[in-house]
């Protein structure tokens, strides 16, 4: 099945200082006289990004992943294609377990998509490119979902977020809040959720996140990229200098 995101969410996303962040929001929420959480959920996923070794994709400002929900035996093909200022993301489902090249369907699900959002002015196979398709970094998520209402009708979703980056030679953390509006987006829910916004704002302290995970993660490979540079540079030296010697 396939899925076409033109939903626009209401949403403020936010670096933490630390794991311990997360109880000093929880506490600053259950303080709140006017809001309460109705519902704690816990989730994990997993995100697996794909390109050529020749940056295929990141040259066409596109991106292609997998979302897997071990606990749910679930996983999603997603690309995401901006053109001309125009962000569009696709996604379809997959077998659990399949891997991008297990089935043409999913190839051609990509080339497709790519062949409508750049006019299909691509006059190579581009399937045959997409089969060399490497997965360059992974992005893992632990997040706990705390539903937040008030008595009005206001609903929204505070979601703490222990997010592992992951590539061949680095690793790092990051500790995220991301607050959604899920409700009506009428002016009062509106009103609600800026006000209960600014009550975290004021209680905890909360670095606004401009930017996606994606590039947060694209920032830990290249940090990866630049210390195999400087290796290789080393190498070269000491080689030279032997050299020299010689």
């Amino acid at each position: 099945m396939e899925l076409i995101n033109v939903s626009k969410e209401i949403e403020k996303t936010y670096y933490l200082q630390s794991e311990k962040s997360f109880e000093e929001l929880l506490q600053a929420i259950n303080l709140m006289p006017s809001y309460a959480i109705a519902n704690v959920t816990k989730e994990k996923h997993q995100d697996i990004y794909f390109d050529t070794t020749d940056k295929f994709l990141a040259n066409l400002d596109s991106t292609v992943r997998i979302r897997y929900y071990p606990e749910k035996g679930e996983q999603y093909l997603s690309i995401v294609c901006k053109n001309l200022g125009v962000r569009r993301e696709f996604q379809m489902t997959m077998n659990y377990g399949d891997t991008i090249n297990d089935k043409e369907d999913y190839l051609f699900f990509i080339e497709d998509k790519l062949q409508d959002i750049y006019l299909h002015r691509f006059d190579f196979d581009v399937v045959r490119i997409l089969k060399g398709l490497k997965k360059f970094l992974s992005i893992e998520t632990d997040r706990t979902i705390n539903e937040v209402i008030n008595n009005q009708g206001f609903k929204a979703n505070a979601c703490f977020d222990k997010v592992a980056f992951t590539t061949k030679r680095n690793k790092m953390y990051e500790y995220i809040l991301e607050v959604k509006l899920d409700c009506w987006h009428n002016d009062e829910n509106l009103y609600f959720y800026e006000k209960f916004v600014k009550e975290l704002e004021k209680r905890v302290i909360l670095i606004p996140m401009n930017e996606k995970k994606l590039d947060a993660g694209l920032r830990a490979f290249k940090q990866t990229e630049s210390k195999k540079i400087k290796v290789v540079k080393n190498d070269e030296n000491q080689d030279n200098d032997k050299d020299k010697k010689e």
